[in-house]
């Protein structure tokens, strides 16, 4: 008996071998103490898997940790450690009064 072989095995058989290069990780700030932060990542763009939770060390995150902040982690195919950053916020001021009044996140 001969085995027909589909057309895109030979395509799909190259890809399946393929490590994950590049990434952009979305995480959500959940909890922190003085030593570590617990946060909630979710793939960008989303997969359903779902979320998944990791517990970073607070120096790792160059910002002001808060609960629900957001944070990126960026890995780009030559890169061989991922970027972590923060989600940037502004200040905006009151053109009648000229003072901060509040911030906002871009």
């Amino acid at each position: 008996m001969r085995v027909r072989v589909p057309p895109w095995l030979p395509y799909l058989k190259g890809r399946l071998m393929e490590t994950l290069t590049s990434f952009v990780l979305v995480g959500t700030i959940l909890s922190f103490d003085s030593f570590f932060t617990t946060v909630e990542f979710q793939t960008n763009p989303p997969s359903n898997g779902g979320g998944s939770i990791a517990v970073m060390p607070l120096n790792a995150i160059p910002c002001e940790v808060k609960v629900g902040k957001t944070i990126y982690v960026v890995k780009q195919e030559l890169q061989e450690i991922p970027t972590i950053t923060c989600k940037q916020e502004e200040e905006r001021v009151n053109t009648k009064t000229g003072q901060s009044n509040e911030r906002y996140i871009k």
